[in-house]
């Protein structure tokens, strides 16, 4: 909220995708008089970082060890690429995800946008 009061923002119109959905729901959910709209897409009510296990996904970004799960390890084949920085910072994203899971519903007006097999976004039916 901070950059919106500096920048003399009132409300605005929201989007967010995977990870960055999960931050925009919080943020609704926290200032809804400032969200005037919110369109979530790639997420559902299912915090995945914590059914995964932060220490798995750290183990598989940084000492490359391979993960069971499918959906999983697809995201972090796709993550490997990046720069030690960049995954560190994921690592840090995801146990922070895991420990702090985001369950608030927002009272604002909201789209959820997934794809029917995006097992990621398990329990966006109920999140719309």
């Amino acid at each position: 909220m901070c950059v919106l009061d500096v920048e003399g923002v009132q409300q605005v119109d929201i989007i967010g995708y995977s990870m960055g959905s999960q931050v925009a729901r919080q943020l609704a959910a926290d200032h809804p008089s400032r969200v005037s709209s919110l369109v979530l897409g790639g997420i559902g009510t299912s915090e995945q970082f914590a059914r995964w296990g932060a220490r798995a996904v750290r183990e598989a970004l940084i000492d490359g060890i391979s993960v069971d799960d499918p959906v999983l390890d697809g995201l972090l084949t796709a993550a490997a690429a990046l720069p030690l920085e960049s995954r560190l910072a994921l690592a840090a994203c995801a146990e922070g995800m895991a420990q702090h899971p985001v369950t608030a519903i927002p009272d604002v007006s909201t789209l959820v946008v997934t794809g029917e097999l995006d097992h990621i976004a398990e329990g966006a039916d109920r999140l719309a």
